[in-house]
């Protein structure tokens, strides 16, 4: 398996309640559309190259288990949402 670059973030609390950006209740994929609605408003970023963290899969897992369909209706809705 090649290396998988994902996308963690650190976000100034007053940012995010300025423009109102919160996780999704009950919601599969909310990292997806916070990260997205959060970067989409900030008007600057950073990016850091360098590990600060490992990260630890949990077998059963979103992250570890195949998509199904209601995966694949969360994805859907979260670009929905961003549209």
């Amino acid at each position: 398996m090649g290396e998988i670059i994902r996308n963690y973030q650190l976000w100034k609390r007053q940012f995010l309640l300025d423009e109102g950006i919160v996780f999704p209740e009950a919601y599969r994929h909310e990292d997806e559309y916070f990260a997205f609605a959060a970067l989409l408003s900030a008007r600057k970023v950073a990016y850091l190259q360098e590990p600060l963290f490992i990260r630890r899969y949990r077998e059963g897992s979103v992250m570890t288990s195949p998509i199904d369909a209601q995966g694949f209706y969360s994805y859907f809705d979260c670009y929905w949402r961003m549209a």
